[in-house]
């Protein structure tokens, strides 16, 4: 009898030891929010997963930096992330969940430190060039909108988002010029992106497959939304006063893909993916190209405020006009040729 009980309750702590360590697997999720807390909901994120599959979600920045502060994924966004994963326990899985500009700061993040702990990626409208999505709101916008017909615009208005995010740097970091330099291949990616979407153009979404594929990357989906379709999950929201979906856009198909993801079930194929990679390379290639050219217009737009900042000043002083300027120096160049015979 006592044999008995002792066999038994060694069964017994080897199934709690057992549990535990399952339990300790399980990874943590990592929401990062867009700008304004877009994507923060710790239960709607939470759906996504089967019970038990996940330990818990932690949102990444809450309270979001104000609208000056911050800097659309680059270095005060990716601050947050770096304090969420130092809150874990030492050696802890997680998951990174990512909406908007959250996902270009979850990018930047992977891109800058390719941490072995991380898992899997999903994301909700992932910003990876700031610049395209600057340059699409402010299509969206009547009272501006016809900035965009000016030849060269698209690279010079990303500067102009300085005044709202007054730390934001065109040519800084930026995910799209990254992404070949995300080491682990086998770790899947799910993208959900509006097609429709009126902050981050679709193209953003086509882009990351694409240079995800290309890159080697084994395990990546792209799930398309469109705009005149209204899902069944209970959090789907229609983003206000336009009637595009931006983020919250994740439907109960995502939820299986998504599960199976993690069981590390094979997903299932890309529907018309040789359609998507051929419009994802030039999404891709488009966006490069634009971002090596913004360094340009800003070259451009500085070499502009400093000529019309120097013909006003000029007005007030004219004694520095370019005449007087030269008419005031030729003395000075006559005395030194002069001293030097």
């Amino acid at each position: 009898m006592k044999k008995s009980l002792f066999l038994l309750c060694l069964a017994l702590i080897n199934s709690a030891n057992i549990f535990a360590a399952e339990a300790n697997e399980r990874p943590y999720v990592i929401a990062v929010p867009g700008l304004g807390g877009g994507g923060d909901d710790a239960g709607y994120i939470g759906s996504t997963f089967l019970p038990g599959q996940i330990q818990e979600v932690r949102v990444a920045g809450r309270p979001n930096p104000p609208i000056p502060c911050s800097d659309l994924g680059q270095k005060n966004c990716m601050q947050f992330i770096t304090q969420a994963k130092n809150k874990l326990p030492s050696g802890s899985k997680y998951i990174f969940y990512s909406s908007s500009q959250g996902g270009a700061a979850t990018f930047n993040d992977i891109i800058s430190n390719n941490d072995p702990n991380l898992v899997a990626v999903v994301t909700e409208a992932a910003l990876v060039s700031p610049n395209s999505a600057i340059l699409h709101m402010v299509q969206q916008v009547p009272i501006v909108n016809w900035l965009t017909c000016i030849p060269g615009s698209r690279y010079c208005l990303p500067y102009g988002a300085k005044i709202l995010f007054w730390t934001y740097s065109p040519t800084g970091q930026n995910p799209i010029n990254g992404l070949d330099k995300i080491q682990n291949k086998e770790m899947p990616f799910y993208i959900m992106h509006n097609e429709g979407d009126t902050e981050v153009p679709f193209s953003n979404g086509l882009a990351l497959l694409y240079a995800l594929k290309k890159n080697g990357h084994k395990n990546v989906y792209l799930s398309t939304r469109k705009s005149d379709v209204t899902y069944s999950n209970p959090y789907y929201k229609w983003h206000p006063n336009t009637g595009s979906q931006h983020v919250s856009i994740r439907g109960e198909d995502d939820n299986t893909r998504i599960q199976a993801m993690l069981n590390n079930r094979p997903q299932e194929e890309l529907l018309d993916e040789a359609n998507l990679m051929r419009r994802g390379k030039a999404a891709y290639e488009e966006l490069i190209r634009d971002e090596r050219r913004t360094k340009y217009g800003g070259y451009f737009l500085g070499a502009s405020i400093g000529i019309f900042a120097y013909y006003k000043v000029s007005n007030w002083f004219p004694s520095i006009k370019p005449n007087n300027l030269l008419s005031n120096l030729l003395p000075f160049f006559s005395f030194t040729n002069s001293k030097k015979s």
